[in-house]
């Protein structure tokens, strides 16, 4: 079976970005659903990551970064969601990612990003 690939232009498309604030509603047809928990449908680590690798490479303007020397997911994200995602510089080489859900400002996801 070959892994299928998904193109993150697609996947976060909707996503309302300015100024490293990122605002957007989960689709609830993600191709990141299919297969992770159908019957309570989960949105993954591996997709907030990418997520977030997205929009820093969009708000800087510059290839892929290197790596993600930490991550934490403290709170499921579902379809549907209301999410607000920060990108926030910590100095010349890492950046700090913040999942938010916008109805309860609860912390769902943090990450670091180095360049």
């Amino acid at each position: 079976m070959v892994a299928r690939m998904i193109d993150p232009r697609t996947a976060f498309r909707n996503m309302r970005f300015k100024d490293g604030v990122a605002e957007w509603t989960v689709p609830e047809d993600s191709p990141y659903f299919a297969g992770h928990f159908p019957n309570h449908p989960v949105f993954p680590a591996v997709a907030i990551v990418d997520a977030s690798v997205y929009l820093l490479t969009e708000y800087l303007r510059k290839p892929d970064p290197r790596s993600v020397p930490s991550a934490k997911f403290m709170s499921p994200i579902t379809p549907g969601q209301n999410v607000r995602v920060e990108l926030k510089n910590l100095n010349e080489t890492e950046w700090a990612v913040e999942w938010k859900d916008q109805t309860s400002g609860r912390l769902a996801a943090t990450l670091r990003i180095r360049l």
